[in-house]
């Protein structure tokens, strides 16, 4: 005969409560705050490993989500799903569907704005990749959403037109910020070496500055022809 197993009362007490605060998870959708996530975190310490790992996914929850730009905190959908169970987590309309999730023995946490406002203030902190090709994904993304102003277009024109005259070398290890019409869009590439900024004036001016890093960088901009500042009038706009 199978004996059951024996723990004591405390253990057995700890482990009902955290059971009856999973299902109550599982039974509807949270508020999503950052409280809110720490509290459940911190009420699944010391417990089995399934709960542990469980709480490692709230833990990386907590971390990246407080990272969001306020008005993602205010506006998405988290789950998380780890260890076989689901957990739901809501603020505003949940515009922002953000997804935590155990694989391979690693948490992952991944983030999709589904309206051009949450999309731009993400891009703001959370850098694309940085390419040709992804620049103008980017912008065909923001012109789909009719979300690419005037001012915009012709920044990140610029910045795809000087960007592809940039040496590979550059190119693979660079940072850029496209600052214009008040928004700010970042891309990055390797280690983000060479910090390339696209901004626009109130005379009318679009302007590319990189400041490249490393000698190599420096002797390739050199012989290929590059300058470290270009600057395009495309008129007045105010």
């Amino acid at each position: 005969m199978i004996r059951p197993l024996s723990l004591p009362q405390g253990v057995l007490i700890l482990l009902r409560d955290a059971l009856l605060h999973i299902a109550t998870l599982l039974s509807f959708r949270e508020p999503l705050t950052i409280a809110n996530l720490l509290r459940h975190r911190d009420r699944l310490q010391g417990l089995d490993e399934a709960s542990y790992d469980l709480r490692a996914c709230l833990k990386r929850a907590v971390e990246e989500f407080s990272k969001e730009p306020p008005a993602v905190q205010a506006n998405a959908r988290l789950s998380i799903q780890c260890a076989g169970r689901a957990l739901e987590f809501l603020s505003g309309q949940g515009d922002c569907e953000i997804s935590v999730y155990l694989l391979h023995h690693r948490v992952w946490y991944s983030a999709e704005a589904r309206t051009a406002e949450l999309y731009l203030a993400r891009l703001a902190v959370h850098p694309e990749p940085l390419s040709v090709d992804e620049l103008l994904r980017v912008r065909r993304r923001l012109q789909a959403w009719g979300a690419l102003t005037e001012e915009l277009r012709g920044c990140l024109d610029f910045a795809v037109q000087k960007f592809a005259e940039e040496p590979l070398c550059v190119q693979d290890d660079a940072r850029m910020v496209v600052d214009c019409a008040g928004r700010a869009l970042s891309f990055s590439a390797g280690a983000g070496g060479n910090q390339i900024n696209v901004y626009d004036d109130r005379d009318g001016r679009v302007h590319y500055r990189i400041r490249a890093s490393g000698l190599w960088a420096h002797t390739a901009r050199f012989l290929n022809g590059n300058q470290p500042h270009h600057a395009l009038n495309v008129g007045p706009r105010w």
